[in-house]
């Protein structure tokens, strides 16, 4: 199991991701799970975030975390439950070897969709119809601060920690972290 995406209202249903086993939805609390995306091009899903307002919208990156599993394809969106999927336009081929570690949704604005990859952060703001790059910071997770999502913190796998305060537009390096310093978030 590599991600776990939940239904914003209802605690039975949820959705889990595989490293080379697909997309499951469960709907009685993970007594059973039905496959969803087998005609996915690849089957190695390495996150998924379930849109809060819309929650048969349903975003996975196709891509494993490790190195030595297989490298991204991109983002995939289905708007019925996730019984089928479209490619959006994030998109990547295998020859680029990038990998998406991890994607977040902002919780003030559902298709603001924020996706860490091996190089680089980029953000949607309308479900992926489009996206920027943010930087190219080869970003290993992303978190909201829970109080306040105009605060986004960007971990990198170098082990640096970034942080936004516009909402994830523009990321500041932490000084000194790991050096024993306290942080003030």
């Amino acid at each position: 199991t590599t991600s776990i995406g939940f239904h914003p209202t209802d605690a039975n249903t949820f959705y889990v991701g595989a490293a080379i086993g697909g997309v499951w939805k469960t709907t009685d609390g993970g007594q059973t799970y039905e496959p969803k995306g087998d005609d996915l091009p690849f089957l190695a899903v390495s996150s998924i975030v379930v849109n809060s307002d819309s929650p048969e919208t349903i975003y996975i990156a196709v891509s494993d975390h490790v190195w030595y599993g297989p490298p991204s394809i991109g983002v995939y969106k289905s708007i019925d439950g996730g019984d089928s999927w479209q490619a959006t336009s994030l998109s990547f081929s295998f020859t680029e070897n990038i990998r998406i570690n991890w994607m977040i949704a902002d919780p003030a604005d559902a298709d603001r969709v924020f996706v860490g990859t091996s190089s680089g952060l980029f953000r949607t703001d309308n479900g992926f119809d489009t996206y920027v790059t943010v930087n190219n910071l080869n970003t290993a997770d992303l978190k909201f601060k829970p109080s306040d999502p105009s605060i986004v913190y960007q971990g990198l796998s170098a082990g640096a920690l970034y942080k936004s305060v516009d909402g994830g537009i523009n990321f500041a390096a932490l000084a000194n972290i790991g050096s024993g310093s306290t942080l003030i978030a």
